[in-house]
Formats: C-alpha cells, sequence, structure tokens
C-alpha cells in the first residue's frame, strides 16, 4: 500500500491561541525534512509492527490495512527519538504500548520477541530521553464510571490478544532532559497512574482507537498550561484533538492515510 503525502513546511511557530495544525504527511519523512517547532508533549500510538500478528490472527484489526501499514520498530525509533529532540526541557513524551511493543522500545536486558528486533538503538540512547514509571490505561465499558481503586471485573472490558485478551495497555512515560513545568510537577504528584477509560467501539471507529478520556487525563497531567502538543501517528485524533481545545491547548496531528480523521479538514 503506498500513499501520497503533502509537501508541507511546518516550520512556522504555532499560534498564541489554542489551535490544531492536521498534516497528512508521513512522519519519518517530515522528521527529516522540516524545521519542527519546540514541543511540550508527545502522545502517539504508533503503528507498531506487533499488529501484524493481530491482523494475522484476524479480528477487528484486519481493517487497519485500510487505512496504514504498520512500521517496523527502527521507523518507529526513528521517529519517536527525532521528536524527543525537540521537546522542551523537562518535557514528556507519552507512547502507547502493549507488552510487545513496549519490550520493543525499551530493549529489555535479554528480551528477544521475534518481530521486534531490529538494529536501531533505544530512544533513550539515542537522545538522552529518561524513561520514567509507565502509567496505564484500564479498559472499561462505556458507562462505567469506577474509579481507578474501585474497579471490579464487571467494569472492564477485555480487548484483542492472541494470549489472552489484553484489558490494560502500557502508556510508556519519557521525560528529555531538564526541568519540568511546575504545573505538571504540581498534577503528576496528585495524580494516580492507572486511568480507566472506555473502549471505543462500532461499526466506525477507526482501528486502535484511543478514547478521548484517556487523552483528556493524561494532557492534563503531562502538558503545561496554553502548550503544545503532537501526535505525529493519530488515526482517528479523538484522543488529542478536542482534549486539547477543551483545555486550551494547541495541537499538530500528522497522518500518512487521507482517510484519517485526524487529518481530514
Amino acid at each position: 500500500m503506498t500513499h501520497d503525502t503533502m509537501t508541507l513546511d511546518l516550520g512556522a511557530p504555532p499560534p498564541a491561541a489554542p489551535s490544531i495544525r492536521r498534516r497528512h504527511v508521513d512522519a519519518r519523512q517530515a522528521c527529516r525534512s522540516i524545521d519542527l517547532p519546540r514541543f511540550d508533549l508527545v502522545m502517539t500510538d504508533p503503528p507498531y509492527n506487533s499488529l501484524n500478528r493481530h491482523i494475522e490472527a484476524g479480528g477487528t484489526t484486519v481493517r487497519l490495512r485500510e487505512f496504514f501499514e504498520t512500521l517496523s520498530n527502527d521507523d518507529v525509533i526513528g521517529v519517536l527519538a527525532a521528536l524527543a529532540r525537540r521537546l522542551r526541557p523537562g518535557g514528556f513524551m507519552l507512547v502507547a504500548a502493549n507488552w510487545e511493543a513496549a519490550y520493543g522500545l525499551a530493549r529489555a536486558d535479554g528480551v528477544e520477541y521475534e518481530g521486534l528486533k531490529g538494529s536501531a538503538p533505544p530512544v533513550g540512547q539515542v537522545t538522552g530521553i529518561q524513561w520514567r514509571v509507565p502509567w496505564v490505561w484500564v479498559k472499561t465499558k462505556r458507562g462505567s464510571e469506577a474509579e481507578a481503586d474501585e474497579l471490579g471485573p464487571e467494569d472492564v472490558r477485555s480487548g484483542m490478544g492472541y494470549y489472552g485478551r489484553q484489558a490494560h495497555e502500557e502508556i510508556l512515560v519519557l521525560q528529555a532532559p531538564g526541568t519540568p513545568d511546575p504545573y505538571v510537577t504540581q498534577q503528576l504528584r496528585r495524580t494516580a497512574n492507572v486511568i480507566p477509560a472506555p473502549v471505543v467501539l462500532g461499526k466506525g471507529a477507526y482501528p486502535t482507537e484511543k478514547p478521548a478520556e484517556l487523552g483528556s487525563a493524561l494532557l492534563r497531567a503531562f502538558c503545561p498550561r496554553g502548550g503544545l502538543v503532537i501526535d505525529p501517528f493519530a488515526g482517528s485524533g479523538r484522543w488529542v484533538t478536542g482534549p486539547a481545545l477543551e483545555q486550551g491547548l494547541s495541537a499538530e496531528v500528522w497522518d500518512v492515510s487521507a482517510a484519517a480523521p485526524a487529518v481530514r479538514p
């Protein structure tokens, strides 16, 4: 599958008022050719090659090939490393990942999992960014209002999986060198790192879509007031665009597919 992408100049600073910039662009090319602004937060869910296993097993993820191709681990690391270099001092990078993808990005000692091997060094080794304690998204049923410490089996909805249906997903947390924004420091001290949020379902749902409730909680904890966030693999854009505007933030959302709701005008 191939996609035509537009040549874009993204180097101009973002406007002062909160806004969303939608870009139909391949993140791998954009990171090499564009003079990027400084970001306060990178928040994304890359198209990992581990998704190929779910596609082969069948199920709803088969549809994702209508929208995008999965990327090699090296390509994902290349994009994340490029954006890590554009983080403001103390800024954060949040990367949604299941356990397979997490192993591939962290390069855990002694861990080799078929399909996650690659030649690129870990993101932190490339940029100096530091790994922090991961957060967890607990997948709940729509309508559940249980807090993290009140969740019961009746609240949880399992997702895809072939060695057990996954009822949670990791949010990997990395931090650029430097002192974080005081507002973010305060928010992190008062916020639990387990977020219950409903799974996005429905005939028109974008593959592997992340809910706005999850994005809202993460933006509130990790992005400074009036900050700029980027999602280079935005897909539906649901977890970034609406929550960002509601919180007075600006966002860059990119996707290679013109069919992705995030980049449609």
